[in-house]
């Protein structure tokens, strides 16, 4: 393949864009054909809108995330369709599609929006039709056996997330036998919830880290970064907690966000900081209660009642909790603990696994749609030789 004969062309000289059409006066739960958006199939249309390969592009809001389809199907008012034309492979232009910077030509508003005028002036380097066929072929099955290999490493993740909750679950439940000297509570007698909100532009507060939702990976307790609430520019009323306080997340709470203040710091108005009574209870335990099945049980019940997931202060207080002696607790933390900085670092690994896996994938589709690599010599599986770099260390 000799790139530099490769001429240039506008896309406006390879394809016709076809505007998507509002899918309400043909959406039909046994219609045959898929209702098509940025995010794929998400209805039935008992109409096509179009027959045939083509690519799909957004045309407002989601506009970095082009689509190929071959068939019949409607497509949005938010998205362009493509016709083909006759000197273009349609899996090639999806390929090549993929790499275009979309942030580089948005239209400058609160909408991110792309017209067919700036999408038809793009000028691509042109491969002969049988080189865009041996590119497509060849992406098709490196990025096949990639994606599911990140797919096989989404699973790991998950049964590490699985066994983790499951050792939990042994430890957090009470023995069978009498004078175990465990006792059935609610939460609200055991523990004290951070009432009254501090000014986050004032000082001290403003140079404090906040702590928000967003902060904390779901069921690891794991803090992903700590920001100033200067540097989050923030404006409403936050609560203050100290170091070693519980930080519970009330909305969404069946994401299991809590964590232990790492430092005195503030908390948005979507999360609690918490005070266990020490005398029955320590914070170290009253995290773990948190992050367990028992409580995650009664999020579920009771969050499902109102529109919006969330646990206020009164709900929180009434929830059922199996309590050990103190000495248990210290015995079983020191295990979670344990167990939870494994799972932590196994995440992290497969996440950066993903995170590599993810840019092969991109670099590997510019590098063969823009002719740096010839795909008609290359022996060697590029997916091959990631899973064999990553599975040494995942």
């Amino acid at each position: 393949m000799k790139r530099n004969k490769w001429p240039s062309v506008a896309l406006k000289h390879l394809v016709r864009f076809g505007n998507g059409r509002d899918h309400s006066s043909v959406e039909d739960v046994d219609g045959q054909y898929p209702v098509l958006g940025s995010g794929g199939p998400f209805a039935w249309a008992s109409e096509y809108l179009y027959d045939g390969e083509s690519v799909l592009f957004g045309r407002k809001g989601t506009i970095d995330k082009p689509r190929y389809i071959n068939g019949r199907f409607w497509t949005v008012d938010t998205m362009y369709f493509t016709i083909i034309g006759p000197n273009i492979v349609p899996r090639w232009l999806y390929y090549w599609a993929t790499t275009i910077p979309f942030s580089k030509y948005a239209t400058n508003t609160a909408l991110p929006s792309m017209t067919s005028g700036i999408l038809g002036s793009l000028r691509l380097k042109l491969p002969t039709l049988l080189e865009q066929q041996q590119i497509a072929d060849y992406l098709d099955r490196e990025t096949a056996e990639i994606d599911a290999f990140i797919t096989e490493l989404g699973e790991l993740s998950a049964l590490t997330t699985e066994r983790l909750r499951s050792e939990a679950a042994e430890l957090l439940t009470p023995p069978s036998q009498r004078g175990s000297g465990w006792i059935n509570a609610h939460l609200g007698p055991l523990v004290s919830i951070a009432t009254g909100q501090v000014d986050p532009q004032k000082d001290p507060y403003r140079g404090m880290p906040l702590i928000a939702p967003n902060h904390i990976e779901s069921r690891t307790s794991r803090l992903l970064g700590l920001e100033t609430a200067e540097e989050q520019g923030a404006d409403s009323g936050k609560y203050l907690a100290r170091e070693g306080q519980v930080l519970f997340s009330k909305i969404r709470p069946t994401l299991m966000k809590s964590t232990l203040a790492p430092a005195d710091c503030l908390t948005s108005a979507d999360m609690y900081p918490i005070d266990a009574n020490s005398g029955f209870l320590t914070n170290a335990f009253l995290l773990e209660y948190l992050l367990g099945p028992q409580f995650e049980g009664f999020a579920a019940r009771e969050s499902a009642r109102v529109a919006m997931p969330k646990l206020n202060r009164e709900t929180l207080s009434s929830a059922p909790i199996s309590l050990p002696p103190l000495e248990y607790q210290h015995r079983m933390v020191k295990k979670m603990q344990k167990a939870r900085l494994h799972a932590r670092e196994h995440l992290a690994e497969v996440e950066t696994a993903v995170r590599l896996g993810q840019e092969r994938r991109a670099a590997l589709i510019s590098a063969a749609v823009t002719g740096q690599i010839d795909v008609s010599t290359r022996d060697v599986s590029v997916a091959e030789q990631l899973r064999d770099e990553l599975e040494v260390h995942v």
